[in-house]
């Protein structure tokens, strides 16, 4: 969201440009659809990324590393070198991994299918990748006690509250699950080790 409203705000460059003189609306359109295609599939790595560590410092460098190897393999200078050095097809295979290349059609004014299946790809997979990571059910229950029964089915993207000075339970299955917690204390957990102890004695 963030990124389409910072591309709508160079639109009054466009209407300037219009004004003073005589630009080529079609090149403008499709340098448009550059940028949304290639934001979108920087945004898909990045996600990914995010998804696979847990750390957010780490998923910023490694994303930061993958979209500059993206772009860098479709660079000039770099595929003037690989083609001294690799035979052609190599050279074409590593030239077509990069946004960059797929990119510059768009800057021409030319929409071609294969840079459309290209940036799709990128986006899909990433996407499609991000929510296999992200896969998991959580399962919650209110009380005092831990009842299978009164577990409630969280899927991946949900959202459940915990009501203040309310003993809840939760568990996992085979798949696991990763949460992330928002709130304001003071609160606390018991492990059910410790709960099933006291029920011992």
């Amino acid at each position: 969201m963030l990124f389409r409203s910072a591309l709508a705000l160079t639109f009054p460059i466009v209407l300037t440009t219009a004004y003073l003189g005589d630009p080529d609306n079609g090149a403008v359109l499709s340098g448009y659809m550059g940028s949304l295609l290639l934001g979108g599939a920087y945004l898909g790595v990045t996600e990914l990324m995010s998804a696979i560590t847990r750390n957010q410092i780490i998923a910023f460098i490694i994303s930061v590393v993958v979209c500059f190897f993206l772009i860098l393999c479709g660079w000039e200078p770099v595929t003037q070198f690989l083609v001294n050095h690799l035979p052609d097809g190599v050279v074409n295979l590593v030239k077509g991994l990069s946004t960059w290349y797929h990119f510059l059609a768009f800057q021409r004014g030319v929409i071609d299918l294969r840079d459309l299946l290209y940036f799709g790809s990128v986006i899909g997979f990433s996407l499609f990748a991000t929510s296999v990571v992200l896969r998991g059910v959580h399962y919650i229950g209110y009380g005092d006690k831990f009842d299978e029964s009164k577990l409630h089915k969280h899927e991946q993207g949900t959202f459940f509250n915990e009501p203040a000075k309310t003993a809840h339970f939760g568990m996992t299955k085979s798949e696991g699950a990763i949460l992330y917690f928002y709130g304001h204390g003071p609160t606390g957990s018991t492990a059910l080790e410790k709960l099933l102890a006291g029920d011992r004695k």
